[in-house]
Order: C-alpha cells, then sequence, then structure tokens
C-alpha cells in the first residue's frame, strides 16, 4: 500500500482487510482534494503522471435525488431546509465510497453546509431498496 495511504488509513482508523486498497485511495483523494483543494497530491495518491490525467471527463451520469414520501418535502429548497432545521438527523445512501452518487451527495453537503451522514452500501440496487424501506 503506498506510504501516504498507509499512513492515513491507520490515523484515520479504517481495517485495510475490510476495505479495498483502491477504495480507500479514492476515499482519501477525495479527502484531500475537499479539505485543501490540493490537486498535485490527489494526482499523486492516485498515481497519475499529470494533472491533465487526473481532471479528465470519463463518463456522464445521470442522478436522481430521492426522498421518501414520509418526509413530505415537496422541492429540493424544502429538503434543504428541512435538513438544516435538524442537523445530524439525516443521511444520504449511495452505492458505496466514491460512487458517483457519494460524490454528488458529498457535492451538494459541501455546497450548502448540511450535517449529513454519508452511508455507502455495496451497491445502489441495495441503497435504493433500503430507501424505500425507510432504512437510510
Amino acid at each position: 500500500m503506498h506510504r501516504l495511504l498507509k499512513s492515513w488509513v491507520t490515523e484515520a482508523g479504517f481495517d485495510p482487510n475490510k476495505y479495498g486498497t483502491e477504495s480507500l485511495r479514492r476515499t482519501k483523494a477525495l479527502h484531500i482534494l475537499n479539505s485543501t483543494g490540493d490537486l498535485e497530491t490527489v494526482r499523486v495518491l492516485l498515481g497519475h503522471e499529470k494533472i491533465e490525467s487526473t481532471a479528465t471527463l470519463a463518463v456522464t451520469t445521470p442522478m436522481i435525488l430521492t426522498v421518501h414520501p414520509t418526509l413530505r418535502v415537496q422541492s429540493v429548497k424544502d429538503l434543504i431546509a428541512l435538513i438544516k432545521a435538524n442537523p445530524g438527523k439525516f443521511s444520504f445512501a449511495s452505492g458505496g465510497t466514491g460512487s458517483p452518487g457519494h460524490l454528488v451527495g458529498e457535492q451538494l453537503r459541501l455546497s450548502v453546509s448540511l450535517d449529513l451522514v454519508h452511508v455507502p452500501f455495496n451497491s445502489a440496487g441495495l441503497a435504493i431498496g433500503c430507501h424505500e424501506a425507510a432504512e437510510s
């Protein structure tokens, strides 16, 4: 495991046997980028030769924001107001750490300063199933 990643995994208390090295590396890269904006460190951590290869658009993925009907919100504005009025009481699910759903959720959380907890599942299908059952 890369020295920088191994140091962070130990410091963060992650079990490298439970999470794959690639997943941990992407998580650390996202953490560094969000907290410092240091794209050069992200480039090194991901093993890219130059900055341009780090910031390449490879695919586009449609995203849909859904909420359980029991929340009774009618717009994203209503949802954000509800979450801000109840800090620490809401979470969002994704198909796993570093997945498109996770990154979009984190972008929303950071852009409007929401107190949300990310709940990663092993697949988007499992995340959707738990959402429908009101478990996340």
